[in-house]
């Protein structure tokens, strides 16, 4: 199957993009490029249209919050994401402990930064650790809620505009 590529301006506004990704260089300690890693969606729709990517019927997501227990148990063998509300600091060993989680089970982690504070210190976000780069999607909000945003690694991002264009094309204009 081929993979249609998304044009940038398909992914949202370039200044919206520019600004995440430089925040989650800031986190991260990763350069994240703003025309293939990060998408812009209307507000609430990120972590819907995230998940229906990722997933299909019958596959498994764990809910987690950063100091759960569910990270010391294995993880069913149908389990492709783990979610994760990003709201507090994390101390470094809990994000480890959820990166062999994700990566023994082959899970994407999503991370859900829309209750977090934007001062995060450097360095703290779980994509910079050995192997999650490739693996870690990260869902957000600005401007009240109004808009949401994604970012992850480029050959997912991809089939996820796809999906968020499907979404909002599927969707009855308002009256």
């Amino acid at each position: 199957m081929a993979t249609q590529r998304v044009q940038p301006h398909e992914m949202g506004p370039a200044g919206g993009r520019r600004t995440v990704a430089a925040q989650l260089r800031v986190w991260s300690g990763l350069r994240y490029d703003c025309k293939t890693q990060v998408a812009i969606t209307p507000g609430g729709e990120s972590l819907p249209v995230v998940l229906e990517t990722l997933t299909r019927p019958g596959d498994q997501v764990v809910t987690l919050v950063a100091s759960s227990a569910a990270l010391l148990r294995p993880w069913h063998r149908r389990t492709k994401a783990a979610v994760v509300s990003w709201s507090a600091a994390v101390p470094a060993e809990v994000w480890s402990a959820m990166a062999i989680a994700c990566l023994r089970a082959d899970a994407w982690l999503v991370l859900d930064t829309c209750g977090m504070a934007i001062d995060q210190p450097a360095g703290s976000h779980p994509a910079a650790l050995p192997g999650m780069a490739r693996r870690t999607i990260t869902v957000g909000s600005m401007c009240a809620g109004q808009l949401g945003w994604i970012a992850g690694p480029a050959r997912i991002m991809s089939a996820i505009a796809r999906s968020q264009q499907a979404l909002q094309m599927s969707l009855p204009a308002a009256s």
